[in-house]
């Protein structure tokens, strides 16, 4: 039942001498009065039952040191506020306060705590309704204020301060609303009918005070179970989308459907009756799609019962689809840092004074469960705050496996990471001290006295050291267990990464991703209009506005590190010797250096020496964003590294003393050198080349490179909110982007940048090598016994093969090698058949052919367009004038769409004419007459000149 509404008339204080009006000292005399009336006519008979459920309430005025307290009858408690609120107003007292306490002073501490008065600060059209679904005891009198209502629970005995604590601290997290002044000792609250001073006046406020429960609530904290609002908002309970629709299957099943919207259903059934007497079973839905039921029934006698969300799941598909999708706050997450930062991160909407009292509960709550005994409470709390604030000379240890290292790791209270390290195979309880106390390692453990007896004192759990042994690898269980995380930290900027706290789905283990936070009094400077300023200043060494732009797409390359692994790129400079470009890769470091709260290596070489060293470069190179490539076009194999490097997602890195592991592909790689890009088509497609000029001799680099650190902070905050502009998505699917790598495209796009065209190695000398080794008599006999060879295969040979003349990538070599002037080319292209013909394939379009979009490679030698088409795995290449090719091919039943344009040599083909392939498969018919080749169709006398032609 509701009780009636409120009525607020603003009133003022009646004229001196008016009825009801006494002057301000003798008003507590007036409350006095009030309260000894009010307590001769409820007072209980004393050695009567009755008695036995008798309460202290205080009352005082608000701008009054005095309380007067009155014993009362639970029973009687609603009619007390009542009385005592009408007579206050009718007197002209204004705020008049009560407690649930005896006391005789609002200073000083109570004499004793009878009960606890909930403060909600949300309006609700059925108050016991509220209560039923919030799980916890039905108060003793409750009415309706202003801004939402109050319970008022009576104790059966005294309890002391912590005792009140904890249950006025759950029943205040339990109710949407909760006022954390609830469970403030000295907090009074205002009667259901009062005269409430505001800002604005005085306000007549006319509520009544209904009686709920007669019976006084039990004197111990688990009489009020944890919260389920708090379990809800911690994930406690994580079903996917079809265990929720299965729930709802079952629910409609039983004639008690749930509502499709944030609301609640009322019915006369409930899953264990099919028909109660009256409506009384409330199917809700929560925000977030949460469905719980609450049935008021009578049940034979058992009273109200409350199906969860896994307890209605376990009746749609019993204990294992329940299970699956269960997450236990008491049995899987151990009290450590994790626990705490996952409270922290859930409830980030919640009041800082809710969210450390729903900590606090849940850590008296486990300290219940795990102690043996009620007097073992204290001290299983004293373990759990040793976990979480270390000693008193170390402070806290934060330890969790970092998923980015693959290492385990701890920073301490200023926020500093470092790696745990230990001689042993995980860390020592000794040496390792600080580090394992941290862990649920640390409990209250059992120990043997010597007359036999036992007692509970603070040590090691006896798995420790296997659990230990386990965690230095990111054991799963044993970082449960542990209650140690799995975090992915970022110390730098990163776009399109925010702080998280989840529990992981299957292993419940705690993860986190813990993003870089620019400090609150960070100002944005438009990064771009930087750059462009310096170098219209003269003060920057490069060679355009595109350069500037591109230069500063390095800059923010590294932002883009979590969404873009492989393809970040690289950024290669090139000017004269000392025009700037170690400068330039210099300020690129220096902009994200100065960002960094604590002293970071964000820039590594690669080593070239051999694979061993590379790999131990890369897993030293923690924390580093640009991977630096110097003089990379004169170092004898940095070129191949590169190729290798950009554009694969993981990389193979091994410390020392150490297994091998994949580690996340996130440089940046900033090359330089003095001579120009390296023709070739893989380099060309991953790179993007900043040409750097001369500055002026009179401007200093080192004042320059001090404006651009003060400003560092600015700029790499503009950076990363103008990325952030766009969304993932859009960086990954870019198009058109002539096969470069996707970061480069579109921050040259975003910034206003171009890029040249790709531009593939010049293989003309190759082509025009392998025109004069089909002229030879060698390649004749070769090209004629290849043939007939296919045509020996019969199906097994494509119908290319078995018509025109193909010649092994070997022999060619072999010959050619030989020859006068030849070697040096084939020491610059390969010497060996799969590297020379994978160099052809990767510098020109083959891939088309491989696709299948055109039969073969168009490349023109003189003024001939001629085919080129590997087959046999590639080991053999066939070389024929495009015409001769459609020829005979259309006479062997397999007629080529039209041949493809041929394109100027080195540049990229954006829009290759569609055609067939020619290759058949293997079951294709062969043909019995044998081709007899004539060589003036086979090779053009006239244009067999070495004239320099080139690919598409």
């Amino acid at each position: 039942m509701t009780a009636p509404g409120p009525t607020t008339p603003e009133v003022t204080a009646p004229a001196a001498g008016e009825a009801g009006n006494a002057p301000p000292h003798d008003q507590d005399e007036d409350l006095a009065a009030i309260i000894s009336c009010v307590s001769s006519e409820f007072t209980s008979g004393a050695g009567t039952e009755e008695a036995i459920q008798t309460v202290a309430v205080s009352f005082a005025r608000m701008h009054s040191d005095i309380a007067f307290p009155m014993e009362v009858q639970v029973r009687h408690v609603a009619d007390v506020l009542n009385k005592v609120s009408d007579a206050a107003v009718f007197m002209g007292l204004h705020d008049v306060q009560f407690w649930m306490q005896r006391r005789v002073s609002k200073g000083a501490q109570p004499e004793a705590i009878h009960g606890v008065v909930v403060d909600v600060d949300v309006q609700v059209t059925d108050i016991l309704a509220e209560v039923e679904r919030a799980g916890i005891p039905m108060p003793a009198a409750y009415f309706p204020t202003l801004n939402g209502y109050k319970l008022v629970y009576a104790f059966a005995a005294v309890v002391d301060v912590a005792v009140f604590e904890q249950i006025a601290q759950r029943l205040t997290l339990a109710l949407e609303g909760g006022d954390p002044a609830s469970w403030n000792l000295s907090q009074g609250q205002r009667l259901p009918k009062c005269l409430k001073t505001t800002t604005s006046g005085v306000v007549a406020v006319d509520f009544t005070a209904q009686l709920a429960n007669p019976v006084a609530l039990a004197p111990v904290v688990e009489v009020v179970p944890f919260p389920r609002r708090v379990q809800r908002q911690l994930g406690a309970w994580n079903p996917s989308p079809s265990d929720r629709e299965r729930i709802r299957d079952y629910l409609v099943e039983v004639g008690i459907p749930a509502p499709e919207d944030p609301d609640k259903a009322l019915y006369a059934a409930c899953p264990v009756s099919e028909e109660h007497d009256s409506k009384c079973c409330y199917v809700n839905v929560h925000e977030g799609g949460a469905i719980d039921v609450t049935c008021l029934g009578g049940h034979a006698g058992e009273g109200k019962k409350h199906w969860s969300e896994r307890d209605l799941l376990f009746l749609a598909g019993g204990e294992a689809a329940a299970d699956s999708a269960s997450f236990d706050l008491m049995r899987d997450l151990p009290v450590t840092w994790s626990a705490k930062q996952l409270f922290e991160h859930r409830l980030r909407d919640w009041p800082p004074p809710l969210r450390e009292a729903a900590f606090a509960t849940w850590m008296y709550e486990k300290a219940l469960r795990e102690a043996e005994s009620p007097e073992g409470v204290d001290r299983v709390l004293s373990i759990y705050r040793r976990r979480l604030a270390g000693d008193l000379a170390f402070g806290p240890v934060h330890m969790y496996f970092s998923m980015v290292e693959n290492r385990l790791a701890y920073h301490d209270a200023a926020g500093r990471r470092y790696f745990v390290s230990c001689k042993e195979s995980g860390p020592s309880t000794r040496s390792n001290l600080h580090e394992c106390q941290s862990t649920a390692a640390w409990a209250l453990v059992e120990e043997e006295k010597k007359d036999g007896t036992s007692e509970y004192v603070p040590g090691w759990e006896p798995t420790t050291s296997s659990l230990m042994n386990k965690l230095m690898v990111g054991q799963r269980s044993a970082l449960r267990v542990l209650g140690v995380p799995a975090v992915t930290r970022y110390d730098l900027p990163v776009a399109h990464v925010e702080d998280g706290w989840e529990v992981e789905a299957g292993t419940k283990i705690v993860t986190a991703t813990l993003a870089f936070t620019f400090p609150p009094n960070t100002k944005e400077i438009p990064a771009l209009d930087f750059f462009l300023g310096l170098f219209r200043a003269g003060r920057l060494p490069l060679a355009t506005e595109n350069d500037v732009r591109l230069f500063v797409a390095c800059i923010a390359a590294p932002l883009l590190r979590d969404i873009g692994r492989g393809q970040l790129g690289i950024w290669w400079t090139i000017g004269p010797p000392g025009a700037g470009k170690d400068f330039l890769a210099e300020m690129a470091a220096a902009v994200w250096e100065a960002t960094s709260a604590h002293p970071l290596r964000v820039s590594f070489d690669i080593n070239i020496t051999n694979d061993l060293e590379m790999k131990r470069s890369f897993a030293a190179a923690e924390g580093a964003v640009f991977a630096r490539a110097k003089e990379a076009g004169k170092r004898l194999g940095m070129v191949e590294t590169l190729i290798q490097v950009a554009g694969t997602s993981t990389l193979t890195a091994r410390g020392m003393r150490e297994n091998e592991r994949s580690i996340p592909n996130s440089f940046v790689i900033v090359a330089d050198s003095a001579e120009d890009l390296p023709d070739r088509r893989e380099i060309s497609r991953r790179t993007v080349m900043i040409s750097v000029a001369d500055m002026d001799d009179s401007i200093s680099k080192g004042a320059v490179l001090d404006e651009v650190k003060q400003a560092a902070p600015g700029l790499l905050l503009h950076l990363k909110r103008l990325i952030e502009s766009k969304t993932p998505e859009w960086y990954l699917r870019q198009a058109d982007t002539r096969s470069r790598l996707l970061i480069p495209v579109a921050l040259s796009r975003l910034l206003g940048a171009t890029l040249p065209d790709v531009q593939g190695q010049d293989l003309s000398d190759i082509f025009e090598a392998m025109m004069e080794f089909i002229a030879t008599p060698v390649a004749k006999e070769e090209g004629e016994r290849e043939r007939k060879k296919a045509m020996d295969r019969g199906g097994k040979e494509s119908l290319e093969m078995k018509t025109l003349p193909s010649y092994r990538m070997s022999l060619f070599i072999d010959q050619m090698k030989g020859i006068a002037g030849y070697r040096e080319l084939f020491a610059t292209f390969g010497d060996k058949a799969k590297a020379l013909t994978t160099r052809i394939i990767r510098e020109s379009n083959y891939a088309n052919v491989r696709a299948g979009k055109v039969p073969y490679l168009t490349i023109k030698i003189g003024n001939t367009d001629y085919a080129l088409k590997f087959t046999r795995s590639s080991r053999n290449f066939i070389l024929v004038p495009v015409e001769y090719y459609e020829k005979q091919m259309s006479s062997s039943g397999k007629c080529p769409s039209p041949t493809t344009p041929t394109t100027p040599a080195g540049t990229e083909e954006t829009s290759p004419a569609p055609q067939e392939t020619t290759s058949l498969p293997s079951d294709a018919p062969s043909s019995d007459t044998p081709t007899v080749f004539c060589d003036d169709e086979l090779l053009s006398t006239e244009d067999s000149g070495s004239t320099k032609g080139g690919t598409p």
